[in-house]
């Protein structure tokens, strides 16, 4: 049939077949799933199938089909359309709600975290300015430090020369001893707090301020108890174990502006260690996490070893803790409680 028998729309869109060329070649199964969708007759879907397949053509074929669209198939299709399109609306509409608020819901985690970032930076500062403070008292440092070596004696503790005796003559273990207490103390507490920030926010707000209040005391001790290391009673055969062998922590007492280095006790080495082994304990419900209680164990053998803590220096951190966690005992979260395994679900059967 001549070009004079298509519909208007039709001869429009033949005409921007043929500026194409070769290209009308080309079948187009886009059009002609809208040929058959619209309810055109099989003269309509035939000219569709020929025509070519560019955008140009997909558009004005697509027009004419949405014009012309008449009888059950062609209202049909277009209600489904709209129904789609509603659908589509419905659901953009949905998400950006839920989107806003997850991106509200990250920005006010991270402002939270830099909080609580700055808070724990500060106290840190206010901890080592206070303890700078404390610095000094060199005569009464060393009669504590005398009273506190003869007190363990009577107590029948074990000798702080003996263990650090024990472990002369192995370099490796010396060094690696020194290692431990020069970059683990710190280190493992921040991670023990970041984990429980990020993943147990009840035990972290515990731990929190179980660290700040025993921190508080370990520094009211210093300025009321000035008490010099083991490692500086050369008397007693003790060694500075740390600038013998390496890595050290402290420098020379006499020249050291960065650290009070007469402030032993209590030993906040072992006291934070405890802190970092029962929050995980708390926090946690592998089998395991007794295991845990390795780090404060080791702790308290290398600050013995290396000369920095006597044993009464542990258990005054120790006092301290246990002073803390009574304080704050209304604020100790729910214990977390272990996943049943398999083999120890119970079925009821009726």
């Amino acid at each position: 049939m001549g070009s004079a028998g298509r519909p208007e729309g039709w001869r429009r869109a033949a005409g921007v077949a043929g500026g194409h060329g070769t290209g009308g070649a080309k079948r187009s199964g886009s059009l002609r799933r809208a040929a058959g969708a619209g309810g055109h007759s099989g003269r309509a879907a035939s000219t569709a199938a020929r025509l070519d397949g560019s955008g140009e053509v997909a558009s004005a074929a697509a027009d004419h089909l949405a014009a012309a669209g008449r009888g059950p198939a062609g209202e049909a299709g277009s209600g489904r359309l709209w129904a789609l399109r509603g659908r589509a609306g419905k659901a953009a509409s949905g998400r950006l709600p839920a989107l806003w608020g997850r991106v509200g819901v990250a920005g006010s985690g991270r402002l939270s975290a830099l909080r609580e970032f700055a808070l724990i930076a500060v106290l840190f500062l206010v901890y080592k300015v206070a303890r700078l403070a404390a610095n000094g008292h060199v005569g009464e440092a060393f009669r504590n430090a005398r009273a506190v070596w003869d007190a363990e004696r009577w107590l029948r503790l074990p000798g702080e020369l003996a263990a650090q005796q024990s472990l002369l003559g192995w370099d490796i273990l010396v060094e690696a001893v020194n290692s431990y207490y020069a970059y683990v103390h710190f280190p493992a507490t921040a991670v023990c707090l970041v984990w429980l920030y990020r993943y147990r926010p009840a035990h972290y707000r515990w731990t929190r301020n179980v660290l700040v209040l025993l921190t508080g005391g370990a520094l009211g001790v210093h300025f009321l108890v000035p008490l010099a290391p083991p490692r500086m009673l050369t008397e007693t055969g003790m060694l500075d174990l740390g600038r013998l062998y390496g890595p050290a922590v402290y420098g020379p007492p006499e020249t050291d502006q960065i650290s009070n280095q007469y402030a032993a006790m209590p030993s906040l080495h072992v006291g934070w260690a405890l802190v970092v082994a029962i929050a995980l304990i708390a926090a946690t419900t592998t089998r395991y996490r007794g295991l845990w209680l390795l780090h404060p164990a080791i702790t308290l053998l290398v600050v013995v070893v290396t000369g920095n803590h006597y044993w009464l220096d542990a258990l005054a951190a120790a006092a301290l803790l246990a002073v803390a966690y009574a304080m704050l005992r209304g604020q100790r979260p729910t214990p977390a409680v272990p996943r049943p395994r398999a083999e120890e679900v119970l079925v009821h059967v009726p």
